[in-house]
C-alpha cells in the first residue's frame, strides 16, 4: 500500500508489567506498575489491561472467577501508579492475583 508522504511506522510494543498481587494486603489500593522492575508510566487507564482473580478460597463476591476491569470505574491511572477504586471494586486481599498489559502505540504517523 502506498502513502503519501512518511509510511506509518510501528512503534510500540505491549509488556506484561510486573507483577502486584505480592504486595495485596487487604488495606492497600495504590500500586506501582512496573516492567522488569522499574516503574512503567502508562499514561491513562485505558492504556493498560488489567486483569483480576479473587482468591478462590476467600470470601469474595466471584472466588476463583477471572474477571477485566474497567478503566476509569475500577481503577485509575496516575503515570506509574494505579489506584483501585475500593467504591467500585474490592481492595485486592492476600491470594488474590493480579495482571497488567501495557499497550503500546500501534502506529506512527510521523508528523
Amino acid at each position: 500500500m502506498s502513502y503519501i508522504g512518511k509510511a506509518p511506522q510501528l512503534q510500540g510494543a505491549y509488556e506484561k508489567a510486573d507483577s502486584i498481587s505480592g504486595q495485596f494486603n487487604g488495606s492497600y489500593t495504590q500500586f506501582n506498575i512496573k516492567v522488569g522492575g522499574s516503574n512503567k508510566s502508562v499514561g491513562k487507564a485505558t492504556n493498560i489491561i488489567v486483569g483480576f482473580t479473587e482468591d478462590s478460597g476467600g470470601m469474595g463476591d466471584n472466588p476463583g472467577v477471572r474477571q477485566l476491569l474497567e478503566p476509569d470505574t475500577d481503577y485509575t491511572v496516575s503515570g506509574y501508579l494505579i489506584t483501585f477504586n475500593s467504591g467500585n471494586f474490592k481492595i485486592p486481599v492476600s491470594g488474590d492475583h493480579c495482571w497488567i498489559t501495557i499497550l503500546g502505540d500501534v502506529l506512527s504517523p510521523n508528523a
